[in-house]
């Protein structure tokens, strides 16, 4: 079965840089393939004919030429992972898709009528894989043990070795694997009829995809033994008692691939957060690798108690949540609610990775962060900011390299390292927002170089859930710049060892180049947790 996930795992991976990205028509019939396989706590479908297929080496190429020269397809990939022969066994198969249950029965399916390949097939496995031995034989020889028996319209061979799957059948439309020999090939109880099913496949925001997986989540929440995973669950909003089955769809857009996934949740659960304002990138450099936007500081702070209570033995989320508003008052003696958590509740907040400043071989200057806290009183705003620095000045004084400068604007940390060269941080405030960022990402946001002049966000709205209660962005040349400077830090610090690590190419020597990925995530009125990944390919 894991060779099974891996190779679905590329598949899914593949698509995003098929050849001529366009809507499919011939999605999953996603019940129709579920009738054939009965109710079960885990269960994954894949498109797998042949214009899918013929995707992957393209994908595959298309990934390799970002970071190297080597071009890479996914062909070989597949025959390196599972031995020669299997990626062009699939071909000769040439199923329609591929069906997984965690009952361990298994799908290839083929309604093409013209295609005589399957009696072929079978007369391979049925007759001591003679025919066709130079295209099929590799790839069988990891069955090895098998004993068939052939019949008119049947072949069935059983496993005498021991595996996941013990036993396999062919007949003129399918090939299956079944876990126990005793069970029936075709349910008369299928997983189409099971309510949890069918009820998570709705939850799903659209009604056609390329692959679809299921999950129910109360079946392995229930599995969970050790409490404190349980109270680390419930405190970042998912209770094992009050989760339902999960659903994830993938599927091909005009130009991109869509990956939506469903986590539904049973009441009592908390208000949802306030969509966020999608205007927030005006306050975002142009150069940020990734960016994470999301709303209120008190549900980060809420959060953040609850996790301390699940990690803690002596303390309940609720003195956790105290312990956080004496170390805040402590460290920079303000009040967390009343200077701070009651003015940011209305507010947006974002933290970013900027790209690496290529100027410089100085590990500190090369990569540059930031907080942006949007709001509409700068009083209040710079009043926090001030008190953040004189606390962080305060516990950094004794260092040696460490220096504070105030000015009217914004006060300037600044660590230096005759190794790593300087790092400088500005707190601060504007008229529309604080600030805690590095120098260089800070000058950028106040020249007007920001995100939002650059992207097509109408472009990218349409590919966002409404409504959107958390937003993550990577920009591919800029995030994968900031890898490779990232990386470049970690050799000198010798924390890893990255001494064959190719130079970025600069894109994609094909067509079509990865250009940008978008994360977004809602919370519905009825406790659902939504998810969105589009990753966007442009010409």
């Amino acid at each position: 079965m894991k060779k099974w996930l891996v190779f679905w795992l590329c598949a899914a991976m593949s698509l995003t840089g098929v050849g001529s990205l366009s809507a499919q028509e011939d999605a999953l019939e996603v019940m129709s393939i579920a009738a054939l396989f009965p109710p079960t706590e885990f269960f994954v479908a894949l498109r797998l004919d042949q214009a899918f297929t013929d995707q992957l080496d393209a994908i595959s190429v298309a990934i390799t030429s970002e970071l190297t020269a080597e071009r890479v397809q996914l062909s070989e990939l597949v025959d390196a992972l599972f031995g020669q022969g299997v990626y062009g066994l699939a071909r000769l198969v040439r199923a329609r898709f591929a069906a997984l249950s965690l009952d361990g029965a298994e799908y290839l399916v083929d309604d093409d009528p013209s295609n005589d390949q399957r009696a072929r097939l079978r007369a391979v496995i049925g007759h001591g894989l003679g025919r066709l031995s130079r295209t099929v034989l590799p790839a069988l020889q990891s069955l090895a043990g098998l004993r068939c028996q052939s019949e008119a319209t049947l072949t069935t061979c059983h496993f005498e070795q021991e595996g996941i799957f013990k036993t396999l059948s062919l007949d003129d439309q399918h090939i299956i694997l079944l876990s126990q020999p005793d069970l029936p090939r075709y349910p008369t109880e299928t997983l189409a009829q099971q309510s949890e099913f069918v009820t998570a496949l709705a939850a799903l925001p659209e009604r056609a995809y390329d692959g679809v997986a299921f999950i129910n989540t109360p079946h392995f929440a229930a599995e969970i033994r050790y409490e404190g995973i349980r109270e680390m669950l419930t405190a970042l909003g998912f209770a094992p008692s009050q989760l339902a089955a999960a659903t994830l769809g993938l599927r091909l857009q005009p130009d991109g691939l869509q990956l939506d996934a469903v986590q539904r949740r049973l009441p009592p659960h908390r208000a949802p957060a306030a969509p966020l304002d999608l205007t927030f990138a005006r306050f975002i450099p142009a150069t940020a690798a990734v960016y994470l936007q999301t709303h209120d500081l008190s549900r980060l702070a809420e959060t953040m108690a609850g996790l301390l209570g699940s990690l803690s033995a002596t303390l309940s989320s609720q003195e956790a949540y105290a312990s956080l508003r004496q170390l805040f008052r402590s460290l920079f003696r303000l009040d967390l609610e009343g200077d701070l958590l009651s003015w940011a509740q209305q507010s947006d907040y974002a933290l970013f990775l900027d790209a690496p400043n290529r100027d410089t071989e100085l590990p500190f200057e090369q990569l540059e962060l930031g907080f942006i806290l949007s709001g509409d009183d700068p009083s209040r705003m710079a009043a926090v900011a001030e008190g953040i620095a004189e606390g962080i000045a305060r516990q950094l004084s004794a260092e040696t390299g460490f220096s504070a400068q105030r000015s009217a604007a914004a006060t300037q940390l600044s660590y230096r390292d005759p190794q790593f060269g300087t790092l400088t941080f500005l707190i601060g405030a504007t008229d529309q927002f604080g600030f805690f960022a590095t120098q260089g990402a800070l000058e950028r946001i106040l020249a007007g170089k920001t995100l939002e002049k650059q992207l097509n966000w109408a472009h990218l709205e349409r590919y966002l859930l409404p409504q959107p209660s958390l937003l993550l962005h990577a920009d591919a040349d800029n995030a994968t710049r900031f890898l490779f400077a990232l990386a470049e830090i970690l050799e000198r610090l010798n924390s890893a060892q990255f001494n064959a690590l190719p130079t970025p190419q600069g894109g994609s020597k094909g067509n079509q180049r990865f250009e940008r990925a978008v994360l977004s995530v809602s919370e519905g009125a009825e406790g659902h947790l939504r998810l969105r990944l589009f990753l966007l390919i442009s010409a």
